[in-house]
């Protein structure tokens, strides 16, 4: 299996209710780049722990 990223940084994705819709069912997908949205600006707390949990197939999400 082929390791797949996407990079959508800086697109003003508002939230994150559309990124389970669209990206769950990518099982290939393993990284995500969501820097500068506004979805990572307004919660940078609790962002990558909801992306973790609507995308279990991720194994890396932004730079870290």
């Amino acid at each position: 299996m082929r390791n797949c990223g996407s990079q959508i940084s800086g697109n003003q994705i508002p939230d994150l209710s559309a990124l389970d819709t669209e990206l769950r069912s990518i099982t290939t997908l393993k990284t995500l780049y969501l820097e500068m949205n506004p979805c990572q600006e307004n919660d940078r707390t609790g962002y990558r722990r909801k992306v973790m949990l609507a995308l279990p197939q991720l194994i890396q999400i932004d730079a870290q």
